[in-house]
């Protein structure tokens, strides 16, 4: 009867410490944009709007996106061709980079149009939010920089030799 019971009180309380952290887990895999209207506190017509948005964007982003593709694919059959035209590579190269500043653009003019969205209120969180964005980031490098800077990391191509991990001593 002991061990059952201590069996049974075990259980509940390994039952309760898991609905808990699937409960944290959950929350922190909310969706980024889930995590935007609720902090920003968007308002049901400010969320349609922000919807509509997305999706155009969405939509030149994927059109941009294969245009990329196949300008690479382009590259890559000019490069494996046995005539390589030096003045076809250079203008493929300038077009793939004319293709990713208008993802660029794509990205800003999104933002800027969510941003029109918004109250003054949360376009100041809006604007706070982004801000700092590079800062997180510059902050990351410098607290992971020990990790990139190893002097006994070999540089190399992914897959190639060169590459591989450090040995453990």
């Amino acid at each position: 009867m002991k061990k059952l019971s201590i069996f049974l009180i075990a259980t509940i309380f390994l039952t309760l410490i898991y609905q808990d952290i699937s409960a944290q887990k959950n929350k922190g895999n909310m969706h980024r944009h889930e995590r935007e209207e609720t902090e920003l506190n968007l308002t049901d017509v400010q969320k349609n709007k922000f919807k509509e948005i997305r999706f155009a964007h969405q939509e030149s982003k994927i059109d941009l996106d294969s245009k990329l593709q196949r300008n690479r694919l382009e590259v890559k059959k000019l490069m494996s061709s046995e005539n390589l035209n030096e003045n076809e590579l250079m203008n493929l190269v300038d077009n793939g980079n004319k293709i990713k500043g208008d993802l660029h653009k794509n990205r800003i003019k999104m933002w800027l149009e969510l941003y029109n969205v918004l109250d003054d209120k949360q376009k100041e969180m809006w604007k706070d939010r982004f801000e700092n964005l590079g800062e997180r980031n510059s902050e990351f490098f410098r607290n992971h920089k020990r990790d990139f800077m190893r002097p006994d990391r070999k540089l190399g191509f992914k897959g190639k030799p060169g590459f591989e991990k450090p040995e453990e001593h």
